[in-house]
């Protein structure tokens, strides 16, 4: 496979991405302030894309302006979001960090029913969570399977978060 050159993998972008967000080059020159001939110009490659506009165009068309310049088509840069939960994810100790992976590989096949109950269950009590944790343990022994047993670093790292939630909870009122 052959890659083309910065040049041209900018305006191939660009052009997509205009046709895909359903812009037309009339008003993506307009938004940077060009005539009607300028985004013509620039997408036929008889004009090249100045780095002053690069920011704009990104902007216009919503996306991060490393999206028009990458070179695969695997989207490796992160939304602000994605890299707040990035951030998040590392400050967390291993054991809660896996996890929250375990959690969050569930979640993306989860049912909405499902998310209901997990919302639910956040809201019990750690004495009513003790109980259901017991009920699930006899149940999953009745059914011959071997209840999973949590480790002393995750009932730390678990303890701790409960301990942080509740001061932050106790903040608030």
């Amino acid at each position: 496979m052959v890659i083309p050159d910065a040049a041209t993998r900018v305006r191939q972008r660009i052009a997509r991405l205009l046709d895909d967000r359903g812009h037309t080059q009339r008003a993506l020159a307009k938004a940077l302030g060009h005539g009607d001939q300028w985004a013509s110009n620039l997408l036929s490659g008889r004009q090249q894309l100045a780095w002053d506009d690069l920011d704009k165009v990104a902007k216009f068309l919503n996306v991060p302006p490393g999206e028009l310049v990458r070179v695969s088509d695997e989207p490796w840069e992160l939304t602000p979001t994605e890299m707040r939960v990035v951030r998040a994810l590392r400050m967390l100790p291993p054991a809660v960090r896996d996890h929250l992976v375990t959690l969050a590989d569930y979640l993306i096949g989860a049912t909405p029913d499902e998310v209901h109950l997990l919302k639910r269950v956040r809201q019990l009590t750690p004495g009513e969570l003790r109980r259901i944790e017991h009920w699930i343990d006899v149940t999953l022994l009745a059914q011959g399977t071997e209840p999973t047993v949590a480790t002393h670093a995750d009932l730390q790292a678990t303890s701790a978060l409960r301990a942080a939630s509740a001061r932050k909870a106790q903040k608030r009122e």
